[in-house]
């Protein structure tokens, strides 16, 4: 959207009339878990997020106003991430934009919080789909954009039997149902669901003729699964398993098995060389980032390409929100867009091996940007999208 046009759009919401001096900065507040059980994720979106304000500072245009950072740990706590959400996007103190994974369990009830305030929180983890806010930008891939590009991929090239293993929380819920919506539109068998039955399941699999065991936990618990799967002796040659959560931060614990991401740090291509050569020249040389930390690098851009559009008024989180619908940015994992309807971008899905040295080795990516279909396989109750045929 260019300027004219959002200006005309923004006129009639004259709610926020009030403008800001020129040239002044656009606060940024990120709500990362800093300390506890995510600290290792926590530090590694925040040099991202780092080393992308540096970079969209040194980039801007004369005139054009600064991004300023600042940062909240909240320490692996979920409580504290809403609490810390709900005051720094309300109120005369609230920053023009928020920036931070939200705990799945949060996303609803913050999410309406969020549209009741006129706040707005940028997003960049995964998403299990089924529920909408106007609050909440999302960086993370949908359940379609994973498991309708990794599912057919592991049917035809491993086997039709699949094990689903599952847990709790609302993310791992919402991926498990449409795993299984997919699984029967497509003919191949769900053997059995496993939950706190799940670590049994391992010693079971080659009684039961499973192909392919596809895992919906995150975080410490796929790293728990990944390590009994190792200590139970499953072949990922025989039974690979299958995460669309896995990253880097997991890869060391899951050598053979196969993750969904839009992007991987080991993408052979001159733009992610480029991408990988910046972030080590700040981060130091060792540095990996993940899909999560490419979402919260190009929601970052995203945000100051919104602000730049802002100019002199005032940058309020609703018109940011605004002025960002329908933009387009170049990641390395490919050229995406922030849908104007649902506020997803469409991403490029990638199936990747890991890798004993740490990484993974990427076998199969889409041809062609796909769409989020944020309902998708919701409880069935949405019709069948168009076939994609990307990957």
């Amino acid at each position: 959207m260019d300027r004219r046009h959002f200006l005309s759009a923004a006129a009639a919401a004259a709610l926020f009339p009030h403008r800001a001096a020129a040239r002044s900065s656009a606060r940024m507040v990120l709500l990362l878990p800093l300390t506890g059980g995510h600290a290792r994720l926590g530090q590694m979106l925040h040099g991202m997020a780092l080393a992308a304000v540096d970079s969209v500072n040194r980039g801007r245009l004369a005139g054009e106003r600064m991004v300023t950072v600042a940062v909240e740990d909240w320490g692996s706590d979920p409580r504290r991430f809403d609490a810390l959400a709900r005051r720094l996007s309300a109120g005369e103190g609230r920053a023009a934009g928020l920036f931070g994974p939200c705990p799945h369990d949060l996303r609803v009830e913050l999410g309406r919080y969020l549209d009741q305030m006129d706040g707005v929180l940028w997003d960049p983890a995964g998403y299990g789909g089924g529920e909408c806010s106007g609050g909440i930008i999302h960086g993370g891939p949908t359940p379609h954009q994973s498991l309708k590009q990794v599912l057919p991929f592991m049917a035809q090239e491993v086997g039709r039997r699949f094990l689903l293993v599952g847990g709790d929380g609302a993310y791992s819920r919402a991926l498990i149902r449409a795993a299984r919506w997919g699984l029967n539109r497509m003919g191949a068998t769900v053997v059995a669901e496993a939950g706190e039955d799940r670590l049994a399941w391992l010693h079971k699999i080659g009684r039961e003729r499973i192909d392919v065991v596809f895992c919906a936990l995150d975080g410490s618990a796929l790293v728990e699964f990944l390590q009994a799967a190792h200590a139970a002796r499953l072949d990922p040659l025989e039974t690979p398993i299958v995460s669309t959560a896995m990253t880097e931060l997991e890869s060391r614990f899951a050598v053979g098995h196969v993750a969904c991401q839009p992007y991987f740090a080991g993408l052979r291509s001159l733009g992610n060389d480029r991408f990988l050569a910046t972030l080590r020249r700040r981060l130091g040389p060792d540095f990996v980032p993940t899909a999560m930390g490419e979402a919260l690098w190009g929601q970052i851009h995203l945000f100051a390409a919104a602000v730049a559009v802002l100019d002199d008024i005032e940058p309020h989180p609703i018109l940011v929100r605004e002025a960002v619908r329908g933009r387009e940015i170049l990641l390395p994992q490919g050229r995406v867009r922030l849908e104007t309807d649902t506020l997803h971008l469409t991403l490029w899905p990638k199936i990747a091996v890991a890798e004993p040295g740490g990484g993974f080795k990427i076998i199969a990516r889409s041809q062609n940007p796909v769409r989020p279909l944020p309902f998708w396989a919701d409880a069935g109750a949405c019709p069948e999208p168009a076939e994609d045929g990307e990957t």
